[in-house]
Order: structure tokens, then C-alpha cells, then sequence
């Protein structure tokens, strides 16, 4: 089968709605484009709202167009869309961007300053650098200041030049400042995605370095990305409190600011869902009635972010569930989560499949939890390298069941998998039931014991929402029900 290109159908997703009246009430008219690609347009920007983005809906339109335009070649007319598409894209960025049109002035400036117009020049900076200071673009105000200083030494105008230059030292100090911030970002981001640790001495210098910026003077960006930096400090030293408190920083900046963040929904949708869980994991909902609404009525004019809400509700309500312990509502939502597990990412998938699975098993319906695992979780699972919880309590499930030879044949699968960034409790986890199957005894509650004690020692803590291996090997020291215990912690 000939590969399909479905970039037309992914840009048309992306537009918003600014953009797509743009093309349809000035673009397409102004350059008189062919009815066919006006046409094709509407018809792929009606059923990008109804469906997902893949071949299937290539046929669909396909199918239609064909219909409606015998003899016509689809893949033609895509391709010319496309590019009218990306053309008027760049065009609209060029009228909306304030950044675009301040580089455009620095090249008439330059013609200006080539020909000795130097008045011209210096009417034109002078304007371009309160476009600047509005942006607080430290980068192109420094441009500017460079132009100036051009201007001033080829115009004779000598006694500017140190006012220029000191001018110039101090823009080139906060950017400087700024692009520190992006650096120590970047390190504190780049260990917390692939689960490094980084060393006391080393975490100590980023915020020794990072508590000498000061975010006031910063972009507004910068400033997003300056609590961006906390957060993940923070979240390195599991402190969440403290992560918590920038996040509602970076909200409070968002919501100042909406319009510098078009295009970025999907950033913002998961800060407000992050609020939200980690607060459950304080065990403090106060987060969830604070900012919930503003997930549930956010306006989603892309399909893709409409379908990220979702997922960040469904997601939301079932960790609610957790926080109030009331496990059997949890039923009230799986209908939704089987319609729409396809949407899901691999990792967000994880995430709420581990949700679902843990909830089942306190329910005590282990043949939901093979439904899951089997049908969809474990088939995108194997794509990722981190072994995940639920794979782990698929075998606290086969142990409960009494079937070594099932533990063992799975402990193979799991172990050839074991990635170098893998959580340090699972290969404690796994050597408990490794030492099961060598025994060939089940409750061993002296192997139960060291697995529990070696989990104490490495600080292990689960999630609120995820099965708790300490807590299940404490179960079988005391020989009591998983489930009873979990519902007597506070």
C-alpha cells in the first residue's frame, strides 16, 4: 500500500479559528484560488471535528470527493492546498506577528543607514524600540541598540556612543540572565524526564544560580519558563508543596497574558491537571473545585486538544474517586474510557489504564483487569521501556491466584525489557517474586518482609491512585486483605 500523506489534514487540525476565517474570507479570494481547493477545504475542515487523523479518514474524504468531483485527482488538490495553505499561514503570521514586522523594519533601517538617511533611521528605531520594550525582547532590543550605535558613529553624533553602549551592556546582561534560565531548565528537565538523579553538590549550584535571576525583569516567557524551573527543582527534591506553588504561578501568568500562549493548549490544559492530581497526592481537593471548571468549559476549536481535555477529565474524575475512596464509581466512567482509549497516547494511556486496573483489583473484578491488559494496555505498553505498575500487578494478581508458572513465564518477558532509567522499586519488586517461584511456596512472609524493608530503605512511595507494592507486601506480613488495609490509611 502507497504511502498517504495526511499533512493537509494535520495543518487544517491545527488551524484556529482566526486563522481559518483568514483563508477562507481574504486569502482564498485575494489570490482567486480554484473552487476545488476552497471546496476541498470545507469539506476536510467539516470531519476533522468528527474524527481522528489516519488513513480511514483519507477514504472517507476520498470517497466524498470523488463523488462530488468525478475524474478529479484528491491527492492533486491536496498537495496544491497545501501549499496555499502554508502560504497563507506565513502570510497571516506576517500581519499578526509583532515580532516578524520589528525584523522587518531592521532591514529597512539597514537600507536607510546604507544610503545616509540617518533622521529616517533614527524615526524608524525609535519606534521599533517601543514595539520592543512592549515585548521585552531583549534580543532585538539589543539589535536595535546596535543599529543606534551605527547610526550615531556614522553620523558624527559621538557623545551618544557611551550612553549606546552602556545601554546596550545592560540589555546583553538580562539576556544573558535569560538565557542562563533556558540552560538550567533544560538540565533540571532533561534529569526529571529520564529519571537521573542529579547529585546534592550539582542540584545545589542550579539553585544557587537559579535564585540570583529575578523573573520581574524577565519576558513574559521567561518568566512562565522561570516557575517552570521551580517546579521541576522542586519536584527533583519532592517537595510538591513547593512545585505546587509555582505551578499556580505559571497559571496566574497564562491567565494575564492568554494571548501570547495561542497555540499552546495543550501545555496549559496539563498545568491545570497537574495542579489538580498532585494536589490529590497532598490529599487536598481544594485544587480540583479551584480549577476544574476551567478544563471542563475550556474552548477547544482543534479536535486533537478537545480530545486532550477529555482524556485530562476522564483522568481527573476517576483520581477524585481515589481521594474519596469510593471505589465503585469508578464503574460510572468505564463505558467512556473503552469509546475512547484509541485517542489515547501511550503514556497517558498508562496512566489511566493503571487507574482502571487498580481499581478493579480492589473491586476484586480480575477479569476486567485481563480485559484492559490484554485488549489494549499491554499492546502499547511493550512500546515503552519503562515497565509499568500495571504490568507488575498482573503478577501480584497471578500470585493471588496461585500459578508459578505463569510468574515465571512473565518475569522473563518483564526482565528482558528492564530499561537503565527503570524506577528503582521494580527490581525489588520483581526479585520478591523471582524468589517466590524459586521456592516454590507462596506466603512467605519472611521474603515478603525483606522485599518490604528493602522498599523502606530506597524511600519507596506509590502514588495515590496506583497499587502500592509496600502496603501489599505489609498485606502479606500480617497476613490481612490488601483492600482493608488501604482503607484504613488516612
Amino acid at each position: 500500500m502507497a504511502n498517504i500523506s495526511l499533512g493537509v489534514y494535520h495543518i487544517i487540525a491545527q488551524m484556529n479559528k482566526h486563522e481559518k476565517t483568514y483563508f477562507k474570507k481574504f486569502f482564498m479570494l485575494e489570490n482567486k484560488q480554484s473552487k476545488m481547493e476552497f471546496a476541498l477545504f470545507d469539506l476536510i475542515n467539516m470531519g476533522i471535528n468528527k474524527a481522528l487523523i489516519d488513513p480511514s479518514f483519507e477514504e472517507k474524504i476520498k470517497l466524498v470527493f470523488e463523488r462530488k468531483f468525478k475524474g478529479e485527482n484528491l491527492a492533486k488538490w491536496k498537495n496544491s492546498l497545501q501549499r496555499k495553505l502554508l502560504m497563507c499561514l506565513s502570510q497571516f503570521d506576517g500581519n499578526e506577528d509583532v515580532r516578524q514586522s520589528l525584523l522587518q523594519e531592521a532591514i529597512y533601517i539597514q537600507v536607510l543607514i546604507k544610503k545616509g538617511l540617518f533622521d529616517e533611521a533614527k524615526r524608524l528605531i525609535k519606534k521599533s524600540e517601543k514595539q520592543c520594550l512592549q515585548l521585552k525582547d531583549y534580543s532585538l532590543e539589543i539589535f536595535f541598540e546596535e543599529l543606534r550605535f551605527r547610526v550615531a558613529y556614522l553620523s558624527g553624533s559621538y557623545e551618544q556612543l557611551n550612553q549606546i553602549t552602556e545601554k546596550r551592556i545592560a540589555l546583553s546582561s538580562l539576556y544573558l540572565d535569560n538565557l542562563q534560565l533556558v540552560h538550567l531548565h533544560n538540565q533540571v528537565f532533561e534529569a526529571l524526564k529520564n529519571k537521573k538523579a542529579i547529585d546534592e553538590e550539582a542540584l545545589h549550584a542550579i539553585k544557587d544560580t537559579a535564585s540570583k535571576l529575578s523573573a520581574h525583569t524577565m519576558p513574559i516567557s521567561f518568566q512562565f519558563n522561570y516557575h517552570s524551573l521551580w517546579r521541576n527543582i522542586y519536584f527533583l527534591e519532592d517537595k510538591l508543596t513547593e512545585a505546587l506553588f509555582h505551578i499556580e504561578k505559571m497559571i496566574a501568568i497564562y491567565q494575564a497574558n492568554s494571548e501570547l500562549f495561542e497555540g499552546q493548549e495543550k501545555v496549559i490544559l496539563a498545568l491545570y491537571a497537574d495542579i489538580i492530581s498532585y494536589g490529590f497526592e497532598l490529599e487536598d481537593d481544594s485544587y480540583y473545585h479551584k480549577y476544574i471548571e476551567f478544563i471542563r468549559n475550556w474552548d477547544c476549536s482543534i479536535k486533537q486538544n478537545e480530545d486532550f481535555r477529555n482524556m485530562q477529565l476522564l483522568r481527573l474524575n476517576i483520581l477524585q474517586i481515589f481521594f474519596t475512596k469510593k471505589i465503585e464509581d469508578v464503574l460510572n466512567f468505564q463505558e467512556e474510557f473503552f469509546a475512547s482509549i484509541d485517542l489515547f497516547s501511550d503514556h497517558i494511556l498508562m496512566a489511566v489504564s493503571d487507574c482502571f486496573i487498580y481499581a478493579y483489583y480492589l473491586l476484586g473484578d480480575y477479569q476486567k483487569i485481563s480485559l484492559i491488559m490484554n485488549e489494549q494496555f499491554l499492546l502499547k505498553q511493550k512500546r515503552i521501556e519503562i515497565i509499568g505498575v500495571s504490568e507488575l500487578l498482573s503478577l501480584v494478581l497471578d500470585y493471588e491466584l496461585g500459578d508459578f508458572d505463569i510468574i515465571e513465564g512473565k518475569l522473563k518477558s518483564i526482565e528482558s525489557r528492564l530499561s537503565l532509567n527503570q524506577d528503582a522499586y521494580v527490581p525489588i519488586v520483581l526479585d520478591f517474586f523471582r524468589k517466590i517461584v524459586k521456592a516454590k511456596k507462596f506466603s512467605d512472609q519472611q521474603l515478603a518482609q525483606e522485599s518490604r524493608d528493602n522498599l523502606k530503605s530506597i524511600g519507596y512511595k506509590s502514588l495515590k491512585y496506583s497499587f502500592d507494592f509496600q502496603l501489599w507486601l505489609e498485606s502479606l506480613v500480617k497476613r490481612k486483605k490488601y483492600k482493608e488495609m488501604w482503607l484504613e490509611q488516612s
